[in-house]
């Protein structure tokens, strides 16, 4: 069958699929050109992890699974050593802050003795009594930020050094015994009341025992 555009007419004759004729076919327009074929656009919708987790959770879980077993975490030989080289450097800047505590604290002791000697050797107080002296005032309490506060220190000394004056201690008062039966003091030079003071004064400042 041979279908025509303008209909049938007495000189229209048909020979396709004759078995002596070459057969082919195309698509012509009204003029008998071939057309040129437009490509058809396709929307192409693509799919997210969200959209993927949402409309398809087993086939989401089933590939995330997947990625899990793949990777491999292998940890990094650099970090190990970096890590091992803060390590010994954190140890080694402990043991330097210690060995520099120990020195000024010796540095601060020093320091602090330093001033109560001066001032007690330019006091009037008796040299056998100044070790007892020196023990009624801790120069730790007077130091901050590992520095000695010298003037506060130092008007705690002369504080301590004038009690003692106060109570009648002074160069030259020697006790030269005492009696263990009635605690009477005997001396050579000096008043009874002046050897009761002495007395009285180093029984109390006795250090006390930790």
């Amino acid at each position: 069958m041979s279908v025509c555009v303008f209909g049938a007419d007495s000189n229209t004759s048909a020979a396709a699929f004759a078995e002596d004729e070459p057969c082919s076919f195309a698509e012509v327009d009204i003029a008998g050109n071939v057309p040129v074929q437009k490509p058809t656009e396709k929307e192409v919708k693509r799919m997210d992890k969200a959209q993927l987790k949402k409309d398809h959770p087993e086939l989401f879980a089933e590939v995330l699974a997947e990625g899990k077993a793949q990777v491999v975490i292998t940890a990094d030989p650099e970090i190990k050593v970096l890590k091992e080289a803060v390590a010994a450097l954190s140890e080694e800047n402990k043991s330097l802050r210690k060995e520099n505590d120990v020195r000024r604290e010796k540095e601060l002791k020093a320091e602090a003795d330093k001033l109560f000697t001066e001032k007690l050797a330019a006091s009037d107080l008796p040299e056998r009594l100044h070790d007892k002296v020196k023990v009624m005032v801790d120069y730790n309490k007077f130091v901050k930020d590992q520095a000695l506060n010298t003037k506060a220190f130092g008007e705690a000394v002369d504080a301590e050094i004038k009690d003692w004056s106060d109570r009648g201690v002074k160069k030259g008062e020697v006790v030269l015994g005492e009696s263990t039966a009635n605690k009477q003091i005997t001396t050579v030079d000096k008043t009874e009341e002046t050897n009761k003071n002495a007395e009285r004064l180093l029984n109390h400042v006795q250090p006390k025992k930790k």
